[in-house]
């Protein structure tokens, strides 16, 4: 289904990363499979944030949108409380969902601005979190490895890629114990670049 919609809609930027609302922006949570997208962002629901999806971040490279692709939240591994998961998540083994009516926080339907973008990985349980705001070239580089239909856009990607690093505040969070990782996000402030 995601590559069906990817095709009906080459003009749009699709990154591999959760996509969460603050105060009428959105904020992107980007990396690899595993890295903690989801589990962060299911932390951040409890913390004031909006859904506006996860897997999948489409930006409108116009207008610099993050448009809504509200579906279930996916969790590999259940989370230690107080972030406990719904009794109605559904657990498939390798993957726990959680449907969008059962989130913490509601789903936005409207395409929101967006604002920052932080490069998520979760080197060991339990360390400290830290948070290290980065360039437009290194946050080009490693948003371009997250681009899931690069070869749709001119230059390979690479133009529509330079194109959203330049425009927001990036930072690359090592994550740790969830309840001090989504406290330090919460403190960043995007609109000082």
């Amino acid at each position: 289904m995601i590559v069906a919609v990817q095709e009906r809609r080459p003009d749009l930027l699709f990154l591999h990363a959760a996509a969460l609302g603050r105060d009428g922006a959105a904020w992107l949570f980007v990396g690899e499979s595993g890295a903690g997208k989801s589990t962060t962002a299911w932390g951040l629901l409890h913390h004031g944030f909006s859904y506006l999806s996860d897997e999948l971040a489409p930006i409108d490279l116009r207008t610099l949108e993050v448009l809504p692709y509200p579906h279930a939240l996916c969790l590999k591994q259940r989370p230690a409380p107080p972030y406990l998961l719904p009794a109605e998540s559904v657990d498939l083994g390798r993957t726990i969902h959680v449907p969008t009516r059962l989130l913490p926080s509601p789903s936005l339907l409207d395409a929101c601005p967006l604002q920052a973008v932080f490069f998520v990985s979760q080197d060991a349980r339990g360390r400290e979190p830290t948070l290290r705001r980065v360039s437009t070239a290194e946050a080009a580089a490693r948003m371009y490895v997250s681009t899931l239909n690069a070869l749709a856009h001119d230059a390979r990607g690479l133009d529509a890629v330079l194109r959203v690093a330049a425009a927001v505040s990036s930072f690359v969070l090592h994550a740790g114990d969830l309840g001090r990782t989504c406290q330090l996000i919460a403190a960043a402030d995007p609109r000082r670049r």
